[in-house]
């Protein structure tokens, strides 16, 4: 019995040792205890107020977000360091709410903990709400003051929308409309009725709002008494569920506008088509809108690079290309400055005479239309300066012929203006002064004679007859004498058109005076 004892003294001696060794390994080893979540602290929400980046007022324990004692004066960066673990946006959101007053809701994680960060603005002050979220029953603990002020921005944004003059919609990625404010509900009234537009689900009034990638497109919308409606129709990209917002404004007023527009310039384009002289307008940008055929006919220009728009200086640079414009001496100076001519603040026109090398002759205006368009205007005025050459010649062989007269010949045209007198007229009226000329006029001839003249009713009888244009118009003669006692003989001689001649010549023999209105009176030289 002892000898066994001895035997077994050892192994217990082992297995006391070994259960001691294991006491003491589990003793002195770290205790694996759970590590504290943020969200055990936040079984109420913490809030935070601060004016000015100053933390002003704040909830019970919160010293697991800010140290103890707290800054007040580094409040709001040390907050936001401490959230930016919970979601990274935390510091933009953080600086748009404090600069331009834009409110934020963020949700996160906190190790397992799920965390909702509220930033809203009170007046002058910001509140930062810090809550938790339960995971198995999806449900928040949200301060009263925060509730009550998303409740009050809901209701802002929900009268917004219902009192805006646009449309709003939200459609799924399977193009069904699952939200839509109050002009919208009125259009499908509009164009389907009420009870489609009390039904469930909303109608679709732009079932094809995918418009190639456009962000931006115009719809037409035919309601069912036929009546259409024109809309612009604005697309956003879609968010994280994956929902489009859309909105559309009424496009009726500029749709009508256009139409006014158009059947204006086709109205204009049929009018211009029968002008003899050819038309060109450039819009404020310098572009061509607007031409005639005439234009086409008078410079040779292409009709096809014409429709192709092109800009003020292309359409002077090929007027000069083919020899249709007269060629200034700084041809890119007058370019440049006719160019300006839309931006002046002058309206006058500005006209100018080209003589082309082919004989023929344009007379080209430019009217600015006072917001930057330019009118441009080109005449063929050829005949115009043959019949003035023809005029003139015509003119000068009338004054040569008229210079071979003895009596001294005066023509007076409708208005009383003098158009031509001979030299022997001049030689009459003074004594053959070179540089002597005779008034301009028919009154200021008659003022100019009846003062070298004996008193007598010629003048104002020549004055009453030319100024009556009902009067018979015959020739007749008068007897006349100057103060130096010459007798003169006068003979007026209607011409067409209203003209009038005067004839005089010096006469020594006894004379009539035949008057439009009485009998011949005799008189003596």
């Amino acid at each position: 019995m002892i000898d066994t004892i001895q035997l077994l003294w050892p192994l217990l001696a082992g297995l006391a040792t070994a259960v001691i060794a294991l006491h003491l390994v589990l003793w002195f080893a770290p205790a694996d205890r759970p590590t504290p979540q943020i969200g055990e602290h936040l079984s109420e929400p913490r809030w935070f107020t601060f004016r000015e980046g100053y933390l002003t007022e704040h909830s019970g324990t919160v010293g697991f977000l800010l140290e103890d004692p707290i800054d007040h004066l580094k409040a709001w960066d040390e907050l936001a360091e401490v959230l930016t673990d919970v979601n990274p946006t935390i510091p933009e959101a953080f600086a748009a709410l404090r600069h331009m007053g834009r409110p934020f809701r963020l949700e996160g994680l906190f190790g397992v903990d799920r965390i909702l960060v509220i930033g809203i603005q009170e007046g002058r002050d910001i509140r930062i709400t810090v809550t938790a979220a339960s995971r198995q029953s999806s449900s928040m603990r949200v301060d009263l003051a925060s509730l009550r002020a998303m409740e009050e921005e809901v209701d802002v944004l929900s009268r917004s929308n219902d009192s805006s003059p646009t449309l709003a919609w939200v459609v799924n990625p399977q193009g069904d409309v699952v939200w839509c404010n109050d002009r919208y509900l009125k259009m499908v009234e509009t164009c389907s009725g009420s009870e489609v537009a009390r039904g469930w689900p909303i109608h679709t009034l732009f079932p094809t709002f995918d418009a190639g990638g456009q962000t931006k497109f115009r719809r037409k919308l035919v309601c069912r008494a036929g009546a259409e409606h024109w809309f612009e129709v604005v697309v956003q990209p879609a968010d994280a569920n994956g929902l489009r917002h859309l909105h559309a404004q009424s496009m009726n007023v500029v749709i009508a506008a256009e139409e006014t527009l158009r059947n204006f310039i086709q109205t204009l384009t049929r009018s211009f088509a029968f002008l003899p002289n050819g038309l060109a307008i450039f819009d404020h940008a310098g572009d061509l809108v607007l031409f005639n055929p005439a234009l086409i006919d008078m410079t040779g220009l292409d009709a096809a690079w014409l429709t192709r728009r092109p800009k003020l200086t292309e359409f002077f640079d090929a007027l000069r290309q083919a020899k249709r414009m007269a060629e200034p001496r700084d041809y890119r100076a007058w370019r440049d400055a006719f160019v300006k001519l839309g931006s002046a603040d002058d309206d006058a026109a500005h006209v100018e005479t080209w003589a082309l090398p082919d004989g023929r002759t344009f007379r080209m205006t430019g009217q600015p239309q006072g917001d930057g368009a330019v009118t441009v205007l080109l005449e063929d005025i050829t005949a115009d300066i043959e019949a003035a050459r023809r005029q003139r010649a015509d003119r000068t062989i009338l004054t040569t012929v008229l210079d071979t007269l003895s009596e001294a010949v005066i023509i007076f045209d409708h208005d009383g203006k003098t158009i031509v007198a001979n030299d022997a007229a001049r030689d009459m009226w003074f004594n053959g002064a070179a540089d002597a000329i005779l008034p301009a006029s028919l009154d200021g001839c008659l003022a100019f004679w009846s003062a070298l003249s004996e008193p007598t009713d010629a003048w104002a009888d020549l004055r009453s007859f030319h100024r009556d244009p009902d009067k018979e118009r015959a020739d007749w003669t008068e007897a006349l004498r100057l103060q130096d006692g010459r007798p003169l003989d006068l003979r007026i001689s209607p011409l067409a058109g209203g003209r009038l001649s005067l004839s005089f010549q010096l006469a020594s023999r006894t004379v009539h005076r035949q008057s439009p209105h009485g009998p011949q009176q005799a008189l003596r030289a």
